[in-house]
């Protein structure tokens, strides 16, 4: 087992994966107000993204920024955490449905093709994603990891407090 420490990968891929998703949503934000006509506010816009049916897809997106975030805080970073934190971007953003793509999957590369701008933030998440290691994992074990990252970054929190 290797042990190098994959944390300052892993804040840069955090880092492309916060910058793409901001993209992301200024994207399907211009297409929203294109829809319905008008720009919507910044709060009609949050409101529009967290509770409309229309955008529940959304959420493994944000789930998984979420979750990389969590992560970068946990103290060591084990080898099988960033192979998993790899495994999972590329789930998401890149694996076709014979590769576990999801419906989040399916919708974003439909629209990573349309020739969004998201074009460029997608390569550098792409290229960010092969400094960290490879595993193969299954998404049973990928799922664990990630309530347990959860967990993880809680204790840790607590233990600083005290």
């Amino acid at each position: 087992m290797s042990t190098q420490d994959y944390t300052q990968p892993l804040l840069f891929v955090r880092k492309q994966l916060m910058d793409l998703h901001k993209e992301f949503l200024a994207h399907l934000k211009q297409e929203h107000d294109f829809k319905i006509g008008h720009l919507s506010t910044p709060t009609e816009w949050f409101q529009v993204i967290t509770a409309s049916p229309e955008y529940s897809w959304i959420g493994e997106f944000n789930s998984l920024v979420a979750d990389i975030d969590i992560l970068t805080e946990i103290k060591p970073l084990t080898v099988l955490d960033a192979s998993i934190a790899r495994a999972e971007i590329h789930r998401l953003l890149m694996a076709g449905p014979k590769e576990g793509g999801t419906a989040f999957t399916e919708k974003y590369l439909r629209i990573l093709m349309s020739g969004a701008n998201i074009l460029l933030y997608h390569h550098q998440i792409k290229k960010a994603l092969e400094a960290l290691p490879t595993s193969e994992t299954t998404l049973e074990v990928a799922k664990m990891a990630r309530s347990q990252w959860h967990e993880t970054q809680r204790q840790q929190a607590r233990q600083k407090r005290n």
